[in-house]
Protein backbone atom coordinates (compact mmCIF):
# COMPACT_ATOMS: atom_id res chain seq x y z
CA UNK A 1 0.00 0.00 0.00
CA UNK A 2 1.24 3.54 -0.80
CA UNK A 3 0.53 6.26 2.22
CA UNK A 4 -2.22 7.70 -0.25
CA UNK A 5 -3.84 4.31 -0.35
CA UNK A 6 -3.13 4.23 3.43
CA UNK A 7 -5.12 7.34 4.15
CA UNK A 8 -7.45 6.89 2.05
CA UNK A 9 -8.53 3.83 3.71
CA UNK A 10 -7.76 4.62 7.37
CA UNK A 11 -8.30 8.81 7.35
CA UNK A 12 -6.08 9.36 10.23
CA UNK A 13 -3.07 7.37 9.31
CA UNK A 14 -0.15 8.55 8.12
CA UNK A 15 1.93 5.76 7.63
CA UNK A 16 2.30 1.97 7.23
CA UNK A 17 5.11 -0.25 8.38
CA UNK A 18 5.24 -3.73 6.08
CA UNK A 19 8.05 -4.52 8.09
CA UNK A 20 6.50 -5.04 11.54
CA UNK A 21 2.85 -5.59 10.47
CA UNK A 22 0.97 -2.82 12.36
CA UNK A 23 -0.19 0.77 12.19
CA UNK A 24 1.19 3.56 13.82
CA UNK A 25 -1.48 5.96 14.73
CA UNK A 26 -0.68 9.97 13.78
CA UNK A 27 -0.88 12.54 16.16
CA UNK A 28 -1.28 15.54 13.28
CA UNK A 29 -4.14 16.66 11.22
CA UNK A 30 -4.89 14.51 8.30
CA UNK A 31 -3.72 16.45 4.94
CA UNK A 32 -5.98 15.47 1.80
CA UNK A 33 -4.20 14.20 -0.61
CA UNK A 34 -3.04 16.52 -3.26
CA UNK A 35 -4.74 16.19 -7.32
CA UNK A 36 -0.96 14.98 -8.18
CA UNK A 37 -0.85 12.15 -6.17
CA UNK A 38 -4.25 11.35 -6.87
CA UNK A 39 -3.21 11.41 -10.45
CA UNK A 40 -0.12 9.34 -9.58
CA UNK A 41 -1.92 6.79 -8.08
CA UNK A 42 -4.58 6.18 -10.47
CA UNK A 43 -2.15 5.89 -13.22
CA UNK A 44 -2.25 9.76 -14.78
CA UNK A 45 0.71 11.54 -16.08
CA UNK A 46 -1.52 15.06 -16.79
CA UNK A 47 -4.76 16.43 -17.14
CA UNK A 48 -7.76 16.14 -14.71
CA UNK A 49 -9.66 13.53 -13.00
CA UNK A 50 -13.50 13.27 -13.82
CA UNK A 51 -15.00 12.96 -10.69
CA UNK A 52 -17.10 9.94 -12.10
CA UNK A 53 -13.73 8.01 -12.33
CA UNK A 54 -12.64 8.95 -8.85
CA UNK A 55 -15.47 7.95 -7.25
CA UNK A 56 -15.26 5.10 -9.14
CA UNK A 57 -11.68 4.13 -8.37
CA UNK A 58 -11.95 4.68 -5.10
CA UNK A 59 -15.03 2.04 -4.74
CA UNK A 60 -12.53 -0.15 -6.69
CA UNK A 61 -9.97 0.25 -4.07
CA UNK A 62 -11.76 -0.36 -1.27
CA UNK A 63 -12.68 -3.69 -2.96
CA UNK A 64 -8.79 -4.45 -3.38
CA UNK A 65 -7.59 -3.09 -0.08
CA UNK A 66 -9.88 -4.24 2.60
CA UNK A 67 -9.72 -1.87 5.80
CA UNK A 68 -7.36 -3.83 8.31
CA UNK A 69 -9.18 -2.43 11.06
CA UNK A 70 -12.82 -2.34 12.06
CA UNK A 71 -14.21 1.06 11.36
CA UNK A 72 -15.25 2.36 14.94
CA UNK A 73 -11.89 1.73 16.74
CA UNK A 74 -10.59 3.92 18.98
CA UNK A 75 -6.72 4.38 16.94
CA UNK A 76 -5.34 5.39 20.37
CA UNK A 77 -6.36 2.40 22.57
CA UNK A 78 -4.68 0.22 19.56
CA UNK A 79 -1.81 -1.66 21.14
CA UNK A 80 1.64 -1.77 18.66
CA UNK A 81 3.41 -4.77 19.28
CA UNK A 82 6.38 -5.37 17.39
CA UNK A 83 7.28 -8.58 14.44
CA UNK A 84 9.85 -10.23 16.93
CA UNK A 85 6.81 -9.93 19.93
CA UNK A 86 4.58 -10.66 18.43
CA UNK A 87 6.37 -13.95 17.09
CA UNK A 88 7.38 -14.68 21.04
CA UNK A 89 3.86 -14.72 21.86
CA UNK A 90 3.11 -17.42 18.93
CA UNK A 91 5.72 -19.84 20.31
CA UNK A 92 4.87 -18.98 23.99
CA UNK A 93 1.20 -20.73 22.73
CA UNK A 94 2.28 -23.35 20.38
CA UNK A 95 5.35 -24.25 22.87
CA UNK A 96 2.16 -25.95 24.53
CA UNK A 97 1.24 -28.34 21.63
CA UNK A 98 4.62 -29.06 20.78
CA UNK A 99 5.19 -30.22 24.15
CA UNK A 100 2.27 -32.17 24.54
CA UNK A 101 3.25 -33.50 21.30
CA UNK A 102 6.46 -34.31 22.65
CA UNK A 103 5.35 -36.05 25.82
CA UNK A 104 3.02 -38.41 23.27
CA UNK A 105 5.89 -39.00 21.38
CA UNK A 106 7.89 -40.26 24.50
CA UNK A 107 5.63 -42.19 25.72
CA UNK A 108 4.81 -44.32 22.56
CA UNK A 109 8.88 -44.55 22.22
CA UNK A 110 8.83 -46.19 25.87
CA UNK A 111 5.98 -48.28 25.39
CA UNK A 112 7.76 -49.82 21.83
CA UNK A 113 10.71 -50.17 24.30
CA UNK A 114 9.14 -51.58 27.01
CA UNK A 115 7.26 -54.07 24.23
CA UNK A 116 10.78 -54.72 22.67
CA UNK A 117 12.61 -55.69 26.17
CA UNK A 118 9.47 -58.10 26.50
CA UNK A 119 10.12 -59.91 23.13
CA UNK A 120 13.54 -60.22 24.01
CA UNK A 121 13.29 -61.10 27.78
CA UNK A 122 10.64 -63.95 27.10
CA UNK A 123 13.01 -66.57 26.32
CA UNK A 124 15.06 -65.99 29.09
CA UNK A 125 15.68 -69.07 31.90
CA UNK A 126 17.54 -67.21 34.06
CA UNK A 127 15.60 -64.32 35.17
CA UNK A 128 12.27 -64.68 38.01
CA UNK A 129 9.99 -64.77 34.85
CA UNK A 130 11.85 -67.23 32.76
CA UNK A 131 12.00 -69.42 35.87
CA UNK A 132 8.37 -69.50 36.65
CA UNK A 133 7.78 -69.98 32.99
CA UNK A 134 9.84 -73.37 33.46
CA UNK A 135 7.24 -73.87 36.42
CA UNK A 136 4.53 -73.54 34.50
CA UNK A 137 5.60 -75.40 31.84
CA UNK A 138 6.92 -78.31 34.28
CA UNK A 139 3.62 -78.11 35.95
CA UNK A 140 1.75 -78.69 32.66
CA UNK A 141 3.52 -81.53 31.73
CA UNK A 142 2.66 -83.53 35.05
CA UNK A 143 -0.94 -82.36 34.65
CA UNK A 144 -0.32 -84.01 30.66
CA UNK A 145 1.25 -87.32 32.27
CA UNK A 146 -0.95 -87.33 34.89
CA UNK A 147 -4.37 -87.01 32.76
CA UNK A 148 -2.71 -89.55 30.26
CA UNK A 149 -2.71 -91.99 33.13
CA UNK A 150 -6.56 -91.67 34.00
CA UNK A 151 -7.40 -91.74 30.41
CA UNK A 152 -5.68 -95.10 30.33
CA UNK A 153 -7.33 -96.31 33.55
CA UNK A 154 -10.62 -95.31 32.43
CA UNK A 155 -10.20 -97.57 28.84
CA UNK A 156 -9.36 -100.63 31.22
CA UNK A 157 -12.15 -99.91 33.60
CA UNK A 158 -14.32 -99.23 30.64
CA UNK A 159 -13.15 -102.82 29.09
CA UNK A 160 -13.35 -104.26 32.21
CA UNK A 161 -17.30 -103.12 32.71
CA UNK A 162 -18.23 -104.39 29.18
CA UNK A 163 -16.77 -107.60 29.99
CA UNK A 164 -18.67 -107.76 33.22
CA UNK A 165 -21.84 -106.68 31.33
CA UNK A 166 -21.08 -109.33 28.57
CA UNK A 167 -21.00 -112.12 31.36
CA UNK A 168 -24.08 -111.14 32.91
CA UNK A 169 -26.02 -110.97 29.71
CA UNK A 170 -24.79 -114.64 28.82
CA UNK A 171 -25.78 -115.65 32.72
CA UNK A 172 -29.41 -113.92 32.28
CA UNK A 173 -29.36 -115.39 28.62
CA UNK A 174 -28.80 -119.12 30.34
CA UNK A 175 -30.89 -118.43 33.35
CA UNK A 176 -34.07 -117.45 30.18
CA UNK A 177 -33.59 -120.77 28.66
CA UNK A 178 -33.22 -122.68 32.25
CA UNK A 179 -36.77 -121.46 32.96
CA UNK A 180 -38.11 -122.94 29.88
CA UNK A 181 -40.62 -125.63 30.24
CA UNK A 182 -38.85 -128.29 27.93
CA UNK A 183 -35.41 -127.86 29.63
CA UNK A 184 -37.51 -128.19 33.18
CA UNK A 185 -38.89 -131.82 31.96
CA UNK A 186 -35.48 -132.65 30.61
CA UNK A 187 -34.06 -132.10 34.00
CA UNK A 188 -36.68 -133.34 35.98
CA UNK A 189 -35.84 -136.54 34.11
CA UNK A 190 -32.50 -136.37 33.93
CA UNK A 191 -32.54 -135.92 37.84
CA UNK A 192 -34.95 -139.46 37.85
CA UNK A 193 -32.35 -141.13 35.62
CA UNK A 194 -29.37 -140.17 37.93
CA UNK A 195 -31.49 -141.65 41.15
CA UNK A 196 -31.86 -144.63 39.29
CA UNK A 197 -28.34 -145.02 38.90
CA UNK A 198 -27.62 -144.64 42.17
CA UNK A 199 -30.19 -147.37 43.81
Amino acid sequence: LSNCAVWQTFGGLECYSPSIGVIFPSHKEPKAPTSLEMLVRFGRRCGRAKEDTEIKNSEEDHALYPPLLPSKVDLREVTIIPQNEWKRIQDSLDSLTREAACLRAERKAKKEMHFRSQEVVKHWTNTYAGMKEQKLEAKKKRDEEVEAERRILDIEEEIHKQGERKKAIEFAKQYQLYQTERVKRFHVLLGFSCISLYI
